[in-house]
């Protein structure tokens, strides 16, 4: 038995025993006493680590905390503080169409828009140049302090032959995304350039889920590149820590 005294340990179990070790605070573990029946108690502090084995026997053993998953390290759901689009680009708050960002906030409010390319959920990036030479869009997200990405999650609108004469042309999905992170809002990493999104024929809403390494800031950039007339993105989500 292991009592948390206010805390935080790891606990490994396997068929020899079980092995504790303690990142912070201390923790009682309580064990069958290998000479008679009755159970003892030891106390184990931060920066130790203990092993059980099947038959009572106690012994201190190094601490390992890298064999455990810290709740620090795992992740989570990064907000963010506010988020702007390349000067110039549709899709801010104050373009004049169909689908623009009305409050500054359509891609963070956790509201899904629908199959329909009218949901006002939806905020659309129009570009008649038909090319990947140029951001479509490119937008960039303030966490308001250094943060560390490991994955970023984006829905969008794929509809892909489907007729769409109210948007003036076709919608499909991204066919790439640069990330790159920024401390002073400036100077950009090396973009890290995703581009497996899902353009299956159909009209359907979908989700990209981008694992990331080393993308770290407190900005990050996601630069999207689409060489159709429209891109319509609803969620953009970061998860890592901070």
């Amino acid at each position: 038995t292991v009592v948390d005294v206010g805390t935080e340990f790891g606990v490994e179990t396997h068929p020899g025993g079980t092995e504790v070790g303690v990142f912070q605070g201390r923790v009682e573990v309580e064990y069958p006493a290998a000479a008679d029946a009755s159970r003892r108690t030891i106390v184990v502090d931060a920066g130790s680590a203990v092993a059980v084995d099947a038959a009572g026997d106690v012994r201190h053993v190094s601490s390992r905390p890298r064999r455990f998953t810290r709740t620090a390290q795992l992740p989570r759901t990064i907000e963010v503080v506010s988020y702007e689009y390349q000067p110039g680009a549709l899709g801010a708050p104050e373009a004049e169409y169909l689908w623009p960002d009305t409050d500054g906030r359509e891609l963070i409010n956790r509201k899904l828009a629908g199959v329909d390319f009218r949901d006002p959920q939806w905020v659309g990036f129009p570009d008649e140049s038909l090319t990947l030479d140029k951001p479509h869009p490119l937008i960039t997200f303030d966490f308001g302090q250094p943060v560390d990405v490991r994955e970023v999650s984006c829905v969008y609108l794929h509809s892909h032959g489907v007729p769409l004469q109210q948007a003036g042309g076709s919608i499909t999905a991204p066919e790439e995304v640069w990330i790159s992170a920024s401390d002073d809002g400036v100077h950009y990493s090396e973009p890290v350039k995703y581009t497996p999104f899902d353009q299956r024929p159909g009209n359907a809403v979908r989700l990209a889920t981008i694992p990331l390494e080393e993308v770290s800031g407190r900005f990050v950039r996601l630069d999207f590149r689409n060489s159709s007339q429209w891109t319509f993105l609803s969620e953009v989500t970061f998860l890592g820590s901070q």
